[in-house]
């Protein structure tokens, strides 16, 4: 607790905001401007850990005082001989914890967002070989609407000063979410690794709502997002990712300019409009059935494991084209069930998901559905979207819309790509191919009534 007696002459107590290791911080008001004070403790010793640190802080965010993504120094008091009466202090903004900002509107995408432009400025920051050393949720903060990191103590950078990490051996930071190099070799260990683990840890901390994280590595069953109760259909992207971040050896951990743009690479993946299909001119010559039924049995290997959860994460926009298609022709929908190959019967509509393997590479994952006319020619229209498992465990990714006329076959489009298994530009990728798919469902529509009546003339 402090005392109005404490604070610097004309600044006036509105409420103590926080007290840490080495300084107290209040809420003042000077000159009818209001501020957050960081008061120094101990101010007896300038050559003691924490006033190092005080005087390390102050040097830090004066170095960085013009990226927007570090708080801003505002006054500041640094005496040769402190004495009670003339302690060293600074002020700064008044800002909100990120954790009481983020809590009104809490969700995933709002922790994944605050993170991912926290990591943009630890970017920025290792430019300029600066490293934080003490990321958790108490030293991050908002001020209009931008995420700033503050209390660099810790800090190292060019003019940074010795003695702040006092002794090899001893902790450094807050064990919740302090790397484990900053535990037993402060001294010589490099920050930036150890900034990667930091803020991993305050990703999972953020978005389950629990301050305490394991200090060990990431355990998926165990620290697993979908287990706190968070409901994306893409938390399994961000469990790897923290995964990655907290791999025990430094040199092996993800470097933090990955990690914040595979952080913009999964904000970027729902930017997508809802579907609105305009086929109901189309509608008296078919029926719609559509259903996807999945296989769960692919193989537990790493890649084709992948494989699956990628096609069951765009799973939802194809339900959402057959919702669309069987409004706007009024057709009931059904369950065809699963089957290892295609066969035809009524005309109308068949969705089906289809384990193939024997096709080149060591698995392939193809979702599809089939437009069937008999009168008495037989004609299909048929749209799939696929992924192929490559023996490199790369994914061979595929998608077409073929019109098919008693056999002969004309592909009307068709786009693929080959990628890494499991990176967000997968998923990416995959969402890009149905927006092309609803793009042409149209045109090839079309295509295919003119097919038919070609054909019926």
């Amino acid at each position: 607790m402090i005392h109005p007696n404490e604070l610097p002459n004309g600044y006036e107590l509105i409420k103590p905001l926080g007290h840490g290791g080495n300084a107290k911080v209040v809420h003042v008001r000077y000159d009818k401007q209001e501020y957050a004070l960081k008061l120094l403790d101990n101010y007896k010793d300038p050559n003691s850990p924490t006033s190092k640190r005080f005087v390390n802080e102050i040097r830090a965010l004066q170095l960085l005082h013009n990226d927007v993504g570090v708080m801003r120094v505002i006054n500041k008091n640094l005496p040769e001989q402190p004495t009670k009466a003339d302690r060293p202090w600074f002020t700064m903004p008044v800002s909100t914890p990120i954790a009481d900002a983020l809590q009104e509107s809490h969700s995933l995408r709002s922790c994944v967002e605050a993170v991912a432009d926290v990591a943009n400025t630890l970017v920025r920051l290792k430019e300029l070989n600066v490293g934080h050393r003490d990321i958790k949720p108490d030293n991050l903060f908002q001020l209009n609407g931008r995420w700033l990191i503050g209390d660099f103590g810790l800090a190292t950078f060019s003019n940074s000063i010795e003695g702040v990490t006092e002794q090899e051996g001893r902790p450094l930071g807050s064990r919740q979410f302090m790397a484990p190099e900053m535990s037993t070799n402060a001294v010589n260990a490099s920050p930036f690794p150890a900034d990667v683990w930091s803020l991993a840890k305050t990703l999972w901390s953020l978005a389950t709502s629990n301050p305490f994280p394991s200090y060990l590595t990431f355990d998926l069953l165990n620290d697993g997002l979908a287990a706190y109760g968070i409901d994306d259909p893409r938390t399994h992207l961000i469990d790897r990712l923290l995964e990655r971040a907290t791999v025990r050896t430094p040199d092996d951990r993800i470097s933090m300019e990955d990690f914040a743009n595979e952080l913009q690479q999964w904000l970027r993946l729902d930017n997508h409009p809802p579907t609105k299909l305009e086929v109901g001119d189309l509608a008296s010559r078919m029926r719609i059935l559509i259903r996807p039924t999945i296989d769960k049995k692919l193989s537990t290997a790493a890649s084709i494991d992948s494989a699956r959860e990628m096609m069951d994460a765009i799973g939802p926009r194809f339900v959402k084209l057959r919702e669309s298609l069987a409004t706007e022709y009024g057709a009931k929908l059904s369950d065809t069930g699963y089957v290892n190959e295609v066969s035809f019967g009524d005309s109308g509509f068949v969705f089906q998901f289809c384990d193939l393997n024997k096709r080149d590479g060591l698995a392939c994952r193809e979702a599809y559905f089939t437009i069937n006319a008999t009168s008495p020619a037989t004609y299909q229209l048929r749209c799939t979207v696929m992924i192929q498992v490559m023996p490199d465990l790369q994914h061979h990714l595929y998608a077409q819309l073929v019109t098919n006329a008693n056999g002969k076959q004309n592909i009307f489009w068709e786009a693929q790509r080959t990628v890494p298994h499991g990176m967000p530009q997968e998923q990416a990728f995959l969402n890009e191919l149905i927006d092309k798919i609803i793009q042409n469902i149209r045109p090839a529509l079309v295509s295919f009534n003119e097919l038919i009546e070609s054909y019926e003339k």
